[in-house]
């Protein structure tokens, strides 16, 4: 998930192997106890060789921020082809990648380095 925020916009994009989700709706609400949460509509967006058993699609979103500074996004979606699920975003990167691929190469790097890096010791 690339999150970007402004003072005045918010964008949240999901990249994954065969697809592409854009928030094309959203909000920041603050409840009466200073609990803020992201509502959204998004569009999901298929590479178009997925397109046959994974058609373009609508589904809705609402994250709670978890913790000041944010420390983790929590909750759940659901879609106009019946299904939903949790969600739940623990990590922050600096870096913001443009898509799956790009992502995926930065963190294969990145755990092959780790992996290169410990101490194994019997």
């Amino acid at each position: 998930m690339v999150i970007r925020q402004t003072f005045l916009k918010l964008s949240l994009r999901l990249h994954t192997q065969e697809s592409s989700s854009q928030l094309i709706g959203t909000e920041i609400v603050c409840s009466v106890d200073g609990i803020y949460c992201v509502s959204g509509v998004y569009r999901n967006e298929p590479r178009y060789q997925d397109r046959s058993h994974s058609p373009i699609h609508y589904g809705a979103v609402w994250l709670q921020v978890i913790d000041t500074p944010a420390q983790m996004l929590e909750g759940h979606y659901w879609t106009d082809r019946n299904s939903a699920g949790e969600l739940r975003l623990t990590e922050r990167q600096k870096h913001k990648f443009q898509d799956f691929k790009s992502a995926q190469t930065h963190y294969t790097h990145l755990s092959e380095m780790t992996t290169s890096n410990r101490i194994v010791r019997s």
